[in-house]
Parts: C-alpha cells; sequence; structure tokens
C-alpha cells in the first residue's frame, strides 16, 4: 500500500489527520473510504490510478481505511464501500456510493471542477 501512495501522489489518511489534511485544504479534496478486503474497492482505486494523473493538480486525493481507522471522521456519512466524497473548503460537495465505471468518475470530476 505504502508503495502505491508514493508512487501516485495520493495521501494516505487516518482519524488523527482528517481535519488537517482534508477539511483544512485549500483546495478540493477527493477522499475513498475503502477496506483492503473488498474486490469493489481494489477496482476503484485502480481506476483511481488510472485517473490521477490528470486532476492530482485539480484535486487533493486521500485514501482512508476503515479497517485500520475505527472512526470515521464526523460529516462523512459512509455507508457503503467504496465510498468517494469530495470535500471543499472542509464541507462535502458530493459523494459516490459503490463502484462506478471510469466514464462516471471521470464526468463527477469535471463537474466538480467546472463549478469550482
Amino acid at each position: 500500500m505504502q508503495e502505491l501512495i508514493s508512487k501516485t501522489r495520493m495521501t494516505y489518511l487516518w482519524s488523527s489527520n482528517f481535519a488537517s489534511v482534508v477539511l483544512n485544504s485549500k483546495r478540493v479534496f477527493m477522499v475513498m473510504f475503502r477496506s483492503t478486503m473488498s474486490a469493489d474497492c481494489e477496482m476503484m482505486e485502480n481506476i483511481l490510478l488510472n485517473v490521477i494523473e490528470q486532476y492530482d493538480s485539480k484535486f487533493g486525493i486521500g485514501l482512508f481505511d476503515i479497517d485500520y481507522n475505527t472512526t470515521i471522521p464526523e460529516g462523512c456519512p459512509v455507508e457503503v464501500i467504496p465510498t468517494i466524497v469530495f470535500f471543499k473548503n472542509g464541507e462535502m460537495i458530493d459523494k459516490i456510493e459503490g463502484p462506478v465505471g471510469e466514464a462516471e468518475l471521470n464526468r463527477r470530476m469535471h463537474r466538480i471542477i467546472d463549478n469550482k
């Protein structure tokens, strides 16, 4: 996991650094809430890897593994995994629940960029 993160400019998030990294960010931050035990999460992580190069200058991108974090940060309504939540100025602005394809992820990311 650590090798993957260093290659992609994704930030590995913990309950202890979530507020300082995500909620205090000056740019839009996308967080994927995931589990290492989920095939759907692995699929979504691979899709993120495919699109990250075109978005990393526009978004902060983080992974929050619920297997290693027993407390999900307040204000993050995560009911299914994977869930991708977009934050701007500390507030949730969009959420994707469950796996989606690369085209849908691109569409949602472009919509957020266009609405900045």
